[in-house]
């Protein structure tokens, strides 16, 4: 029934990972069966009211989840997965208020930013995050009060559709590279572009090539950095994030072939000697080329996780079996 399967793909994003899929198998049975049980009193097939009934003593994805994490000291198991979940949000929030700001300030006032200084800035929101929203949870740990939107929680708020669990992880680094590419492809973080050699310096510069792409990396990479901010919110996947993901990837992926069999995709801006030139720029040449390969990978990869998603995650077949 899909609402057990979302319900349980609620409960599974906040399980430790080496054991999520026994969990979720047992949990299942055991609901598949209280349905079965409720609906063979009332002398009916199961339907999704006997689902939601069982579901609403169950109680809250969250307060599940919480009896199966090991104990903490300074918050405890019904307030950690609770505490992460807040966490989570509130980093997610604070990275793209940096770049949405950085890109706002740039377009307005053609403000740039340094490597260190963004670093800098990242650091100081993450430390802050963390001390301030751990402070809160144990301030509630330790106070005896509890969340009220345990209680309150109702069935039909569960994300309808669920496929999958996402992959925290991999979201998130997708998400802070796709931040981080477009501010630098907006040219607001400036990045080194200068080698120094026994001849002196060299810039180099993208080629022309690029600049017919300003506009369709920025549509791509911000639907994708869009996109992965709703998922990571979500913590699901779904059909039409999951059609968005390949469709997403596939666009990147076919820009990316294009640029790698261009012509002169890199040039040196400044030319103060002829065969140390020549070798740097050929060198510098050869690594984008291959980077823009690597990176073509990975999108093939997501398309590839993204496309397993539609057969169902590996939790749902373990318990079919």
């Amino acid at each position: 029934m899909e609402i057990v399967d979302s319900y349980l793909i609620e409960i599974g994003q906040h399980l430790p990972e080496d054991s999520r899929q026994d969990i979720l198998a047992e949990l299942k049975v055991t609901l598949e069966e209280e349905i079965g049980d409720r609906a063979a009193q009332a002398g009916v097939e199961p339907d999704v009211q006997h689902a939601q009934a069982v579901l609403q003593r169950f109680g809250h994805p969250l307060k599940v989840a919480s009896e199966y994490r090991p104990v903490r000291y300074l918050i405890g198991p019904d307030l950690y997965p609770a505490f992460l979940h807040t966490l989570r949000v509130l980093l997610t929030i604070a990275a793209v208020g940096v770049v949405v700001v950085s890109l706002v300030a740039a377009f307005a006032e053609g403000w740039q930013v340094g490597v260190w200084s963004l670093i800098d800035v990242g650091v100081s929101l993450l430390f802050w995050i963390l001390v301030v929203t751990t402070g809160v949870f144990v301030a509630i740990e330790y106070s005896g009060e509890r969340l009220g939107w345990y209680e309150s929680w109702q069935p039909r708020r569960l994300a309808s559709g669920s496929l999958g669990i996402i992959d925290r992880g991999d979201v998130m680094t997708n998400l802070v590279t796709e931040g981080v590419f477009l501010l630098w492809w907006n040219n607001v973080l400036v990045l080194p572009n200068v080698i120094n050699g026994d001849s002196g310096s060299f810039v180099f510069n993208l080629g022309q090539v690029w600049a017919a792409y300003f506009w369709p990396f920025n549509v791509l990479v911000g639907a994708c950095f869009v996109l992965h901010l709703y998922v990571l919110m979500k913590g699901v996947w779904q059909r039409p994030s999951l059609v968005l993901e390949i469709a997403c990837n596939t666009a990147l992926v076919a820009v990316l072939i294009v640029l790698v069999t261009s012509p002169e995709i890199v040039v040196v801006a400044n030319e103060t000697a002829g065969d140390q030139s020549e070798f740097l720029t050929n060198l510098v040449d050869r690594t984008l080329r291959i980077s823009l390969l690597v990176i073509s990978g990975f999108c093939v990869w997501d398309m590839w996780s993204a496309w397993r998603h539609f057969k169902g995650a590996s939790w749902r077949r373990s318990s079919a079996a």
